[in-house]
């Protein structure tokens, strides 16, 4: 990997002159001979709009320092006045300085903007991906690093050469995001698709993401990997969108054998092949990953079965899918309040009685996590075990703590849920793995509350009072 530092390219007293887009312009038109040569081997193919970019985003890296800024505008104005930047503000800056340099309008450079969540070998980070011809690149306004790699073939490899990389030095603040970054490109640490929390395509009106640009589900066969967001669209790492149908999709899920399949919300089951679509089947009304993306399993008419190649069904009269994890597959609810372990191979394994609902888990809890809530009140969370089989672990004891629960909401993120009691209060807290009882539950006790519901496209709880008022919170601790 290459390493540089800012002075080989911009001087100090250069990089305090840039104070709009003009003055950036000027900026990269004296530097980016020089700034090409910084960059170094594996970038040769690097166009005028992706040198352009990636200069961007140096420059953005040494024009403020990193630091939790006061509520500011997105317009190249407003950045450059913040006395701090984040992540997420780094990238808008880079984005805007790049708009200044107007590229032109018949480039090839293609532009997404990603947001990793706190679980990841990263961190909760924002980063841009560019595709400039033959030359694909990762690059992080925060930090000021340059990499000539695909994250579309990292997502979905672990054995990947290192990248060619071109680094400022650090910081002492972000010294330990820096280093982190580059254990990834260098292939000591990596990136998974389920990582993921937002993918958006930046243009002039846009260099945040919105709402509907946030991840649902994330699906990876070994060789490509497919998102669905909290709009319903299908959509890749370069945050381009597959077709939609006549109906918004639903679900998505893949396996190495079967490849990707989506649902859409009339039940169409359709096949996925290099951005082509197919109806494969009608009438579904669950799609799931199976534990380890081995196998899809789908709902159709009360009978769960392993997609396509079941000889029979696994399950009938069924009313609810999940994904598994450990020992089994899947888990399916019956409609006598009978939880099942799905197995690819092998008898099915009762998992718990007196089930009223079934919800899988979201965000970083996909296709780890399920949650059963029961007649009695309690909450049930599936997870894998210490000896590698699916285990059921109590988090919500209605006897221990006087109420019972009747309504489960899940944050988008993972790992987060909310409750509402029969004595009208809430409750809400966040899950480790393996926590069990012990988790301690954030009450909520100025209702009554009468409902309970998910706003802003799943980041916000909304708790209903009797009276018409609403109280609200973010639905997660953190990404």
């Amino acid at each position: 990997m290459a390493a540089g530092h800012t002075d080989a390219v911009v001087e100090d007293d250069q990089r305090d002159d840039v104070r709009d887009g003009s003055s950036f312009v000027r900026l990269l038109a004296d530097q980016s001979g020089a700034f090409h040569a910084w960059l170094g081997d594996g970038f040769e193919g690097i166009g005028e709009d992706g040198l352009a970019l990636a200069f961007a985003c140096v420059v953005a890296a040494r024009l403020k320092p990193w630091g939790p800024a006061p509520q500011t505008g997105w317009d190249l104005a407003s950045l450059l006045r913040a006395p701090s930047l984040t992540c997420d503000q780094y990238v808008a800056l880079a984005l805007r300085l790049f708009g200044a340099a107007s590229p032109s309008p018949s480039s090839k450079l293609r532009i997404a903007g990603l947001g990793w969540r706190s679980s990841s070998a990263i961190g909760n980070h924002a980063l841009l991906v560019a595709w400039d011809g033959d030359v694909a690149l990762l690059l992080d306004p925060t930090v000021g690093v340059i990499a000539a790699t695909d994250v579309a073939r990292r997502l979905s490899s672990t054995r990947l050469r290192p990248a060619p990389v071109a680094a400022l030095e650090a910081e002492p603040i972000t010294a330990q995001l820096r280093d982190s970054l580059l254990a990834v490109l260098s292939g000591d640490a990596t990136l998974s698709p389920r990582d993921l929390i937002y993918a958006f395509s930046p243009s002039p009106d846009q260099v945040s993401p919105r709402g509907e640009d946030f991840i649902a589900q994330a699906a990876d066969d070994g060789t490509r990997s497919l998102w669905l967001t909290v709009g319903g669209d299908l959509r890749g790492p370069d945050a381009t969108d597959l077709p939609r149908p006549p109906l918004a999709w639903a679900a998505v899920a893949a396996s190495h054998e079967a490849g990707h399949h989506a649902l859409d919300a009339g039940g169409g089951l359709w096949a996925i092949r290099d951005h082509s679509l197919a109806v494969v089947d009608t009438d579904v009304d669950a799609l799931i990953e199976g534990s380890r993306g081995l196998t899809l399993w789908t709902l159709s008419n009360g009978q769960v079965a392993a997609w396509p190649a079941a000889r029979a069904p696994a399950a009938l009269e069924c009313v609810a899918l999940a994904a598994g994890t450990g020992d089994c597959s899947a888990i399916c609810l019956e409609r006598d309040g009978t939880a099942w372990g799905l197995r690819v191979r092998g008898p099915r394994r009762r998992l718990a009685g007196g089930v009223t609902d079934l919800l899988q888990g979201s965000g970083a809890e996909q296709g780890r996590t399920a949650y059963l809530l029961c007649r009695n009140g309690d909450l049930l969370r599936a997870e894998r075990g210490r000896v590698g089989r699916l285990a059921i672990r109590r988090v919500w004891d209605a006897a221990a703590h006087g109420a019972r629960a009747r309504t489960v909401r899940l944050g988008l993120a993972g790992g987060w849920v909310a409750l509402l009691l029969d004595d009208g209060t809430v409750a809400h807290g966040t899950f480790e793995s393996g926590a069990g009882s012990g988790t301690a539950w954030t009450r909520w006790r100025d209702g009554p509350f009468a409902a309970l519901d998910l706003a802003d496209r799943g980041l916000t709880l909304a708790a209903r009072r009797a009276d018409g008022s609403v109280r609200q919170a973010p639905a997660s601790r953190s990404f």
